[in-house]
């Protein structure tokens, strides 16, 4: 039985999960969620999810939603994006918390203060620049941690690469600027240039 994703193009907590499976080769089927319609705050949705957020997976009777969660889950069941070794998963775990909890929110609020501007909300530019100057305390500990390295851990990508990678792609519309960062540049730039990738990203 093929694994159903509800989720978004515009959610880059959906396409984290839309790109893994692509790299997997995973059976699933996607289920486009409205968002711009409210349809995540529906009865329907919300029984799936009660935070009323996307993604959500269907797999058999397992209902998942978070989004790291589901990036571990996928790569234990499908045996891929993942280190063999104890020590290796474990920092990989560290790094998907870390996503979570230091690196999303700093990119994703100037984000979306820019997306409500283009959608005709005010746009203040004091509070702007203030949650730019919030991300360069996570992005200089990325970046540090990448110099010399082509992944988050490890040689090989996996999907602690994949979730940073969703925040990090946010940054150019939301106006950080990545220039004084040369090794996350250079640890993205072959990430984005993947075919998964560019498949899972919005049309236009």
């Amino acid at each position: 039985m093929a694994i159903e994703l509800f989720g978004h193009p515009y959610s880059h907590n959906a396409r984290k999960i839309h790109w893994a499976l692509e790299e997997m080769g995973a059976d699933y089927e996607y289920r486009t969620v409205d968002l711009l319609k409210g349809a995540q705050k529906q009865p329907e949705f919300m029984e799936m999810n009660p935070n009323g957020r996307v993604p959500v997976i269907h797999d058999g009777d397992l209902v998942l939603y978070e989004s790291n969660a589901i990036l571990w889950y996928l790569a234990e069941k499908n045996g891929k994006l993942l280190p063999s070794d104890s020590k290796d998963r474990a920092l990989v775990l560290q790094w998907l918390a870390w996503q979570a909890s230091d690196l999303a929110a700093t990119c994703l609020d100037p984000f979306l203060l820019k997306f409500y501007a283009s959608m005709g909300q005010p746009f203040d530019e004091a509070k702007h620049a203030e949650l730019v100057k919030a991300a360069e305390a996570p992005l200089t500990v990325l970046n540090g941690h990448l110099e010399g390295r082509t992944a988050v851990v490890g040689d090989e990508m996996t999907v602690g690469d994949i979730a940073i990678a969703e925040s990090i792609g946010l940054c150019d519309f939301a106006g950080i600027d990545l220039a004084p960062y040369a090794a996350i540049r250079a640890w993205f730039e072959p990430l984005s240039s993947r075919e998964a990738f560019a498949k899972t990203r919005p049309e236009g």
